[in-house]
């Protein structure tokens, strides 16, 4: 006999609102805000007595869950929340939309700021071209699937690439762009660090503030190892995920005395 669900209904709204549907806003709650993505959920029988309700109702919520794409299921074994981060391939320059697509997601943008400006000694350095020399300054909120995944900024020196203030980024991706104007982005040199969300950038990324983000940031050379690029991208640690390959040179340092 199936077990009767004990759960109470404590409002109006609730008394409303069918078992199944409480359980299913419960647990999409827990979800966005507990479970990250790819953790395996309690069992069935434990969410059944956390929550108070039957295993009929529970299958109910989870089965609506599913085919949102909140849970899954694999192979019959327990459910999960989707892995959704991103990652890119060990030592490989790709760009973002690059990254999207490969993984079947729809990347977009909002330009948060395009603009034209004088170029300070420490980017000029960077980009080695004159102090004061104008380059086009632009900063992005990514999105995969229209979920905010990543801030990013990019100073690109305007004597080498003239075109760009009249691209239009909110569709249009950078790397591409370069490319199709014979301008091919080839290598990069950057830096893995974790920066605290300031204010500007939790609001952006619907986290916390203070929230540590994932940031890379460096300069990106085209084909003749000329620097095109210098900036940065800031990601959610829950929706990214960075992967790296690590060779040894030569044979292990040994000394005397070590195992």
């Amino acid at each position: 006999m199936a077990k009767a669900d004990q759960r109470t209904r404590g409002t109006s709204s609730a008394a409303q609102q069918p078992l199944y549907e409480q359980v299913y806003d419960e647990l999409a709650a827990r979800i966005a805000t507990d479970w990250r993505p790819g953790s395996r959920l309690p069992s069935e029988r434990a969410l059944c007595e956390a929550l108070g309700v039957s295993r009929l109702t529970l299958h109910r919520a989870l089965t609506l869950l599913r085919s949102n794409g909140l849970v899954e299921r694999r192979n019959g074994r327990g459910w999960r929340t989707p892995d959704t981060a991103v990652s890119e391939a060990p030592n490989e320059l790709v760009g973002f939309s690059e990254l999207a697509f490969g993984r079947g997601l729809t990347p977009s943008s909002v330009v948060l700021h395009a603009e034209v400006r004088e170029s300070t000694l420490a980017e000029a350095e960077l980009l080695r071209i004159a102090p004061g020399a104008q380059l086009f300054d632009l900063e992005r909120l990514r999105l995969l699937d229209g979920v905010a995944v990543a801030v990013d900024r990019a100073q690109m020196p305007l004597v080498r690439a003239p075109f760009l203030p009249d691209v239009d980024f909110g569709t249009a991706s950078l790397h591409h762009t370069l490319g199709d104007h014979g301008v091919w982005p080839t290598t990069g040199q950057y830096t893995v660090e974790v920066w605290d969300a300031d204010a500007r950038l939790a609001e952006l990324l619907e986290v916390p503030v203070g929230k540590g983000l994932l940031v890379a940031s460096g300069t990106t050379f085209d084909q003749d190892k000329v620097p095109i690029e210098i900036g940065w991208i800031a990601y959610r640690p829950d929706r990214y995920r960075l992967q790296t390959r690590l060779v040894r040179r030569g044979r292990p340092l040994h000394r005397a005395g070590s195992s």
